[in-house]
């Protein structure tokens, strides 16, 4: 699966995706407005640009996936950019969470709608009483993410614990990251350990805590069910 902006996209890239079809092209479009697209993307004209590259996926018949970050600024353009997405027949996917920069900058976490508009959803599976830290695709699952310098990790936002491809193979390297994840487990006096929200449909996860915290036990107010659906943000 490739995520994307589609910005980028020359006809070399084109032609590759082409021959090597992936499973998905995850293609981010947040406004079919020009004005709300460039200003979010900070780009003057991005959005002529992307639509033209949109446009040359899907003369390829590429599989595209639209996915949608509904912020603040983009709550309003979510039936445009469903109805976008579903005029081409692609698959369409909206999110409403938000996270801190991977440097951990808070700052995208001001544009959260508010908790009470959104339905938390399950994040990931669980077994309770296991006391397993991640227990998400990160070591459930058979699925890692290589970053453009082809790190390895299992956790998009936990990016410390990485392996590097140009040093191990893939199966290496997946081994080595799994393991250092597998022994994480929950401090007796952690928050979330015990909550039964945890096991239902919190959407709550310990990449999140980390990134926002600075603890991935850490509990996120804006996401615990246990206390309600205050909005912290305003």
């Amino acid at each position: 699966t490739v995520f994307t902006s589609a910005f980028h996209l020359t006809p070399s890239i084109l032609e590759l995706l082409r021959r090597r079809p992936p499973f998905s092209i995850e293609v981010t479009m947040n406004a079919t407005k020009a004005r709300v697209y460039d200003k979010i993307a900070g780009v003057q004209g991005a959005f002529g640009r992307v639509k033209k590259n949109l446009a040359a996926l899907e003369a390829a018949k590429l599989p595209v996936k639209m996915k949608m970050q509904l912020t603040r600024q983009t709550l309003a353009e979510l039936p445009a950019v469903r109805r976008f997405a579903h005029d081409r027949g692609w698959a369409f996917e909206a999110s409403s969470q938000l996270y801190p920069r991977l440097n951990g900058d808070p700052a995208p976490c001001a544009l959260r709608v508010p908790a009470s508009l959104i339905k938390s959803r399950r994040s990931f599976a669980r077994k309770e009483g296991c006391g397993v830290l991640f227990g998400c695709a990160a070591l459930s699952g058979d699925g890692f993410y290589i970053d453009p310098s082809g790190n390895l990790f299992l956790c998009p936002l936990i990016r410390t614990e990485r392996v590097s491809l140009l040093k191990w193979d893939v199966s290496s390297a997946v081994k080595t990251a799994r393991r250092a994840f597998a022994s994480l487990r929950f401090s007796q006096d952690a928050a979330c350990a015990s909550c039964a929200h945890l096991h239902d449909d919190c959407a709550w996860c310990p990449g999140q805590a980390f990134l926002e915290a600075g603890d991935p036990q850490a509990r996120l107010p804006y996401y615990c069910l246990s206390v309600g659906k205050k909005d912290k943000n305003g």
